[in-house]
């Protein structure tokens, strides 16, 4: 900032006189203006003096000439009115009431002039007239003697007293409005001074600044007005410096954002092209010209559609068109034709060009050759389509997620193991369509993909699970999952394979369950051969006690029903030998009606449950394995019994059944007898119902 001395500009002399007479010639006017106003006072006041002076030396007069104008004495009057000529009084003279002049003080006679003077019309009254002498103006005062009996005396007052003071006056005036008007002119031009210095300053600073030397500084340090302009014009001065340096600041990055740009558009491998509202070229890129095989200033001031497309008009499909009137981005896929004919596709992108106003200025396009792509986008969909043919081949279920667990393919396998079509689980989570539990728990498992994805290994998964269909239909699968790699080997996604098990597992649990009772019928029928042979030592010796007792005896009925209970140990031994040889039942034409109600009696014999019998009359006879049906109902009904510790009714009932495979579909088209046992006991848990049938299983403390 420079700060050195300066100089009065000539307009500040200029403008200080200006100042100097706009003050003085304010000050003259307020100094005539005064004149005349203390001229015209000072003169009222001394002449309202001098006539009231008048006025009393006349009534004063009138007054003093009242006796010796009773007494008739002339003399005396002519003393009075003698005596009265002093303090400006030059003549005095009466009159009578028919106004004749009684005594006067002329020595050459009276004056003609002042016979015709005026006269008080009244007696109360007094009369003032100014006359114009040789002697100068002269005050002529009547007033009424004895109220005008008397007659009037008038004496004549002279203005030269009062003139010469007036004179006196006018010069104390002139002199002190002049002694004022050279104050006021010295104040004028220091005030002038005082505020043109700092204005010259100004000039100075904006002469400075209109010729460019923006360092200039306002010297000026006031508190008032022109101090504030000083420090505003100093302020402006700096907000130009500093928006001047931004300005250069600006341009310096407009262009090196402009040779960025440039650079930028080069080098971008896109078309890049600048097109007016008339659809003429302005601009093109590198790649542009590469792409029909031309140098980028071939294409300016052309027409864009008789460049790109061969096309006499604009073309029906023109992006551009479309983002000017939108006012949006606008996207085709199009054909390129170069100079030789040849063609390729190309993918445009038009962004419209706005001016301030929102006016259209053109539209600029990005054109990238796409032909390549097209090619490799057939290629990659045959590819998937050959996938997608190989995966609907495979017996198993096959999804693919990618390195976040997102399905991005399922099988139709997959799709009916799981219920999710292709459609709908695209995009999922694996868990959300893959729901899969413990079998035993029923607790969820983590999905197979996230342990795949971490270890990078294939991962197998363990038994005992079930899946869990879109439907909630239970599954029993086996799984396997692996890493899908790139030809990095990087990992990008999991493939997991799985398959139904169910139908194995229920084989594998039932031929689990055929060598159990394999291994049972073995052990019954070792059992069966010696028990037998006890049975028939027992029965023999019971029929030969039966011989030797009368009918009438007592112990009669006891041998008779320890026989009966024999010959049923007997026919359980013969179903063991049966089972155990895997012969088939000894079935004969019965009624089970008798065979259900003696089964049933004879294992509730002493307990205190009972049962409730509802067998229909025309119950059908059936071909029956005697003993295999009593063994069954014995064992139903003794469990029964058992769930109902605090007793009880057993309800049996038996009807006749035809029509059958319509409800249960793996039975034929033949009649049946429907046997139903019904208990109000603790009833059998749920995690047991699958094991009722498994040998050796009970839970019971006792027995089997």
């Amino acid at each position: 900032m420079k700060s050195s001395k300066q100089p009065y500009h000539f307009a500040d002399i200029a403008l200080a006189w200006k100042i100097s007479i706009v003050f003085l010639a304010i000050i003259s006017l307020m100094g005539m203006i005064l004149f005349f106003v203390i001229q015209s006072t000072v003169t009222r006041t001394l002449y309202a003096e001098h006539n009231e002076k008048g006025i009393a030396i006349a009534t004063n007069l009138a007054t003093n000439v009242v006796n010796p104008l009773l007494l008739d004495n002339l003399s005396r009057l002519q003393l009075l009115l003698t005596n009265s000529i002093k303090n400006d009084v030059v003549y005095a003279f009466l009159v009578d009431k028919k106004r004749s002049v009684v005594v006067h003080t002329f020595a050459g006679g009276f004056p003609v002039d002042l016979k015709n003077v005026n006269n008080p019309l009244s007696n109360e009254q007094k009369s003032l007239q100014l006359m114009n002498t040789e002697d100068g103006h002269i005050l002529n005062i009547a007033v009424p003697v004895m109220q005008g009996e008397g007659g009037v005396v008038h004496i004549g007052l002279s203005s030269k007293t009062i003139e010469e003071k007036l004179s006196q006056t006018k010069q104390h005036i002139v002199i002190t409005c002049f002694l004022i008007s050279v104050v006021a002119i010295i104040i004028a031009v220091f005030f002038s001074k005082l505020i043109t210095s700092p204005l010259g300053k100004l000039v100075i600073g904006a002469e400075n600044i209109g010729k460019g030397n923006l360092d200039h500084r306002v010297l000026v340090e006031r508190g008032d007005e022109i101090g504030i302009l000083a420090k505003t014009f100093n302020d402006m001065a700096e907000s130009l410096q500093d928006d001047i340096r931004r300005r250069i600041e600006t341009e310096k990055a407009l262009k090196d954002s402009e040779s960025l740009y440039r650079s930028l558009i080069e080098n971008i491998d896109m078309g890049v092209t600048l097109i007016d509202t008339e659809y003429n070229v302005v601009m093109t890129n590198a790649a542009q010209g590469r792409m029909f095989d031309k140098a980028p200033g071939d294409f300016f001031g052309k027409k864009c559609f008789r460049e790109f497309e061969k096309r006499d008009q604009i073309c029906p499909h023109c992006p551009g068109t479309i983002a000017m009137e939108s006012g949006k981005s606008q996207e085709i896929v199009t054909e390129g034709i170069k100079d030789d004919g040849s063609s390729f596709t190309v993918r445009v992108k038009a962004f419209p060009i706005q001016g301030e106003a929102g006016e259209n200025k053109g539209f600029i396009e990005f054109v990238e050759d796409i032909t390549e792509r097209l090619q490799v986008e057939r290629d990659l969909a045959s590819e998937k389509e050959r996938l997608a043919v190989t995966l609907r081949s495979i017996g198993d279920g096959v999804i693919t997620t990618d390195t976040e667990g997102r399905i991005v393919l399922i099988n139709k396998v997959a799709e009916e193991l799981t219920g999710w079509k292709q459609e709908e689980a695209v995009g999922r989570s694996l868990g959300e369509v893959f729901n899969i539990i413990n079998e035993k728990n029923h607790e969820p498992i983590d999905s197979p993909v996230r342990n795949v994805l971490e270890s990078g290994k294939i991962v197998g998964m363990e038994d005992h699970i079930l899946l869990i269909a879109k439907d909630g239909t239970e599954r029993s699968v086996a799984d396997s999952g692996a890493p899908i790699r790139d030809k990095d080997s990087r990992i990008i996604g999991a493939v997991l394979v799985f398959r139904d098990v169910t139908e194995e597992k229920l084989m594998a649990k039932e031929l689990h369950k055929s060598q159990k009772l394999e291994s049972v019928g073995l052990l019954a029928g070792g059992i069966a051969h010696d028990f037998n042979n006890i049975l028939a030592a027992i029965l023999g010796n019971i029929e030969l006690s039966l011989e030797y007792t009368d009918s009438e005896d007592k112990r009669h009925p006891l041998l008779t029903q320890a026989q009966k209970a024999t010959l049923r140990a007997t026919g359980l031994t013969k179903q063991l030998l049966t089972f155990a040889k895997g012969g088939a039942p000894v079935k004969e034409i019965a009624s089970i009606a008798e065979v259900i109600r003696d089964s049933s009696d004879f294992v509730l014999r002493g307990s205190n449950v009972q049962c409730q019998y509802s067998i229909a009359d025309d119950l059908w006879p059936v071909e029956i394995d005697k003993g295999q049906i009593s063994q069954v109902m014995q064992n139903i009904i003794l469990n029964a019994s058992h769930a109902m510790p605090e007793g009880g009714v057993i309800d049996v009932s038996c009807i006749n059944v035809n029509n059958i495979e319509e409800r249960v579909s793996f039975l034929k088209a033949e009649d049946f007898i429907k046997i139903e046992i019904k208990d109000s006991g603790i009833g059998i848990p749920s995690e047991l119902l699958d094991k009722i049938f498994d040998p050796y299983f009970t839970t019971k403390d006792a027995g089997s």
